[in-house]
C-alpha cells in the first residue's frame, strides 16, 4: 500500500537506532574492570618484596653479632704488649738494702759448697750470691748481676771489691778472677769471684759483700756501691 507524500516510513520492526552499543571489555555499563594488582592475596602492592627485604637484613644483622661475639671472646682485640723482656731480680725493699735467702749445703768434686741467694740492690741493679764454694780455704763467689737500666753497668773488681768476714779479717778478690765487670743493658751476667788468700778457719760467713764503685747511669755512679750482708761460708 503506498503511504501519502511527505509522510514518514513508520518502524515496525522494535527498538530505534539510538539503542546504546555494549562495552569493548564486555562489561554491561562500558566501565573498567577494577585492577587486581599487588599481591598475590590482594594485599598493597609490593608487600611481598617487603617481607622479603626484612628476613635478609635479619640475616645479616645475626651474623655480624654472632661474629662480635666470637671476636670478644679471643685475645685477637687486645694490644700487643710493647713493653721489653722483663728481668726477674729479688726485692730488696728501699732499693739500698740486702736480703738473703738460704739453700742448702754439699760438696762438689770434693769442694764443700752453699747456695741460696743473698744479694743487694742499688737502683735497677741487683747483684746475687747465688753459691759459695770451699777448695781447701779458698773461698769462691758465684755471682749474678742484673741489670734494669737502659745502658750497661759496669761493676769493676780491682781497688772496689772486698768481703769482711765474721771474725774481722778481709778479703779482696783474687787476681785474676771470672769476671768481666760489663753487664748489657736490660740484660745479666753471671761470673764467678776468688778471694785472695785463705779464709780464717773460724770464720762462719761473710758479713759484707762490697762493690764499692758503680758505673753506668749518673745516679748509679754517684750511689756508692752495693753491698750483700750475712753470706754464709761452707764448712
Amino acid at each position: 500500500m503506498s503511504t501519502s507524500a511527505g509522510e514518514p516510513d513508520t518502524d515496525h520492526g522494535g527498538q530505534g537506532d539510538d539503542e546504546p552499543e555494549p562495552a569493548p571489555d564486555g562489561s554491561e555499563d562500558g566501565e573498567p574492570e577494577p585492577d587486581g594488582g599487588g599481591g598475590s592475596d590482594g594485599g598493597p602492592p609490593g608487600s611481598g618484596l617487603s617481607g622479603v627485604w626484612i628476613t635478609v637484613i635479619g640475616g645479616i644483622v645475626a651474623t655480624l653479632l654472632g661474629v662480635f661475639v666470637q671476636w670478644l671472646l679471643t685475645d685477637d682485640h687486645r694490644p700487643p704488649d710493647k713493653s721489653g723482656p722483663s728481668i726477674q731480680t729479688p726485692d730488696a725493699g728501699d732499693g739500698r738494702g740486702s736480703g738473703g735467702q738460704g739453700g742448702g749445703g754439699g760438696t762438689s768434686g770434693g769442694n764443700k759448697t752453699v747456695s741460696g741467694k743473698w744479694f743487694g740492690k742499688r737502683g735497677s741493679l741487683t747483684v746475687t750470691v747465688t753459691k759459695v764454694e770451699n777448695e781447701g780455704g779458698h773461698i769462691r763467689l758465684y755471682v749474678r748481676a742484673d741489670n734494669g737500666y737502659s745502658e750497661e753497668v759496669r761493676i769493676p773488681l780491682f781497688m772496689h771489691f772486698i768481703a769482711n768476714d765474721d771474725t774481722g779479717h778481709s778479703y779482696t778478690n783474687a787476681m785474676p778472677s771470672d769476671w768481666a765487670e760489663t753487664v748489657p743493658a736490660g740484660d745479666f751476667y753471671s761470673g764467678v769471684i776468688e778471694l785472695e788468700g785463705f779464709v780464717e778457719p773460724n770464720a762462719r760467713s761473710l758479713t759484707t759483700v762490697s762493690f764499692n764503685q758503680l758505673y753506668g747511669p749518673m745516679s748509679l755512679t754517684a750511689s756508692g756501691g752495693v753491698k750483700i750482708h750475712d753470706v754464709p761460708l761452707p764448712r
